[in-house]
């Protein structure tokens, strides 16, 4: 009999294995440690598993840990088949129906809240079936352990789904990002210190926190320190480009394009659309680990560039300062973090805070002003990014026209917005107010709000939710936007905005933040 919180798990289906000097691994072995896994029910590991883990074939490890992952979440994510939820809804529409014509003659001032149409609850039912969790895995969630070895950029991708849509399943989302500190590499790590920033359940987000500033404070960094040394370059080299080895005379190379997209060139220079296939069965291999690595190249740019446009607009609202040098080198010296460096204006900081001068990264180890003079980056103690309330109109205007002629699309807006104006009593208070009650579609300022980065608040009493709000770690600050409120589930209608408040989140020292 399987192991109690194991009756879903395929031990069947778990791979062969091999040790490192390639001798195969007794299939007793396996069993055994997905079993005392679940046993110590830590799904960070603990050194015995990864001793296991790094004595076999890195490529085993990973196969081992990504049947465990994958199989693990989908068991946890279980709900009835559209099927299933087509017969539910099917079975109890008329007596709903029925239910809701009586409720809303007898309440015709709640009217709102009893569909009649029943084309409408029949979706509704339908929705709340199909909703329904079948299981959950989190008696087994140790074995998540024997993931330690899966590619950081493999487990993000198939993570950061489930915390965007089961975040609210705590415990599991917990473990995830137990598993996520215990994989370690670059791409893990992203989508941890993504999860401390912006995910919905507090509970989660604060965990995540703590998992960042344990492994900061273990490296003898600050977690934004962390955030910058561990962004994945996706295998490029500092100019932008890698080698794919296809066989003899075969050499390809993946390059960014100006769209940041991954470009393939054969080895005459010329961009082809896909890379060859093997000629011989020795080529086979080293095709297949091209072709592996070029996925791997395409799904990680993808990830970086989201990620660190939202990193560094962040930055730029906190004022965050980087030493030079390390600016220099965990900044414009990143091949992808670089590209997004040198499509925004940055500001020199002299060595008793003031603003010396304003330049951009030319992406060559170079620096300009907007006049196409040279900056000298030693002239610099710190540099942060611009900000239009940082700048006259006139070097507004100088950059804006910089930009234009050299067809730089910005990585995000520092020119187009001032800070809002703020009367005397203002500027001492904790919100702003300026819009308090203009009119707007709760689904328009929903989409907003999210484009922007911000959650929906909780829930209060009666099921409504009153604000969005967004979590600046760094800063010690929590933004809200408040609004007249939206029922849930969700429906459009109209809201009015009350106001944009701040307020210091537990345990924070506090830190600038620019409104």
């Amino acid at each position: 009999t399987k192991p109690k919180g194991l009756d879903w798990f395929p031990f069947a289906m778990l791979p062969q294995l091999h040790w490192a000097d390639g001798t195969p691994v007794d299939p007793v072995l396996p069993r055994w440690w997905v079993t005392l896994a679940a046993k110590l029910k830590q799904p960070g590991g603990n050194a015995l598993i990864n001793l296991w883990l790094d004595r076999l074939v890195p490529g085993d490890a990973h196969k081992l840990g990504w049947m465990v992952l994958t199989g693990w979440i989908d068991e946890d994510t279980r709900r009835p088949s559209d099927e299933e939820a087509n017969a539910y809804a099917a079975q109890n529409v008329d007596a709903v129906l029925a239910s809701n014509i009586a409720n809303a003659k007898r309440w015709p001032q709640s009217a709102d809240y009893f569909p009649t149409d029943r084309s409408i609850v029949f979706a509704r039912l339908k929705r709340d079936k199909a909703g329904v969790y079948l299981g959950t895995a989190t008696d087994s969630k140790g074995i998540l352990a024997l993931a330690a070895r899966v590619n950081g950029a493999d487990a993000a991708g198939r993570i950061r789904p489930f915390l965007k849509d089961h975040g609210s399943r705590t415990s599991q989302a917990k473990a995830l990002l137990e598993m996520l500190a215990a994989i370690g590499t670059s791409a893990a790590l992203q989508a941890l210190l993504a999860a401390a920033n912006r995910m919905k359940q507090r509970s989660v987000q604060d965990f995540a926190g703590q998992l960042v500033d344990d492994i900061a404070a273990r490296n003898g960094w600050t977690p934004a320190q962390l955030a910058d040394r561990t962004v994945p370059t996706a295998g490029f080299d500092a100019d932008g480009s890698q080698e794919l080895d296809c066989g003899i005379d075969r050499t390809y190379r993946l390059q960014l394009g100006a769209d940041d997209a991954v470009i393939i060139l054969n080895p005459e220079g010329r961009e082809v659309k896909a890379l060859p296939g093997p000629r011989v069965d020795d080529e086979k291999p080293l095709v297949d680990a091209a072709k592996k690595q070029l996925s791997n190249a395409r799904k990680e740019v993808k990830q970086v560039i989201a990620a660190q446009t939202a990193r560094l607009q962040e930055a730029m609202y906190l004022q965050r300062e980087w030493d030079a040098p390390e600016w220099e080198s965990f900044i414009a010296g990143h091949p992808l973090v670089g590209r997004l460096a040198a499509r925004l204006v940055w500001q020199g900081i002299g060595e008793t805070g003031e603003g010396l001068a304003l330049f951009r990264p030319l992406g060559d180890g170079s620096y300009t002003d907007p006049d196409d003079n040279d900056v000298a980056l030693g002239d610099f103690t710190r540099v942060r990014l611009a900000h239009s309330s940082l700048m006259s109109a006139d070097a507004i205007a100088r950059w804006r026209q910089h930009l234009a002629d050299y067809a730089v699309e910005p990585t995000f807006d520092q020119l187009g917005r001032d800070l809002p104006a703020l009367d005397v009593n203002q500027a001492k208070s904790t919100a702003i107010t300026d819009r308090e009650g203009w009119q707007i579609e709760t689904f328009k300022l929903r989409g907003v709000a999210t484009k922007l980065g911000y959650q929906r608040g909780p829930a209060q009493d009666g099921g409504w939710f009153m604000t969005y709000e967004k979590q600046f770690r760094d800063a010690g600050v929590m933004v809200e936007i408040e609004f007249t409120g939206s029922p849930l589930p969700e429906e459009n209608q109209n809201g009015a905005l009350i106001s944009l408040a701040f307020r210091k989140l537990r345990g924070s020292t506090g830190g600038a933040l620019m409104a």
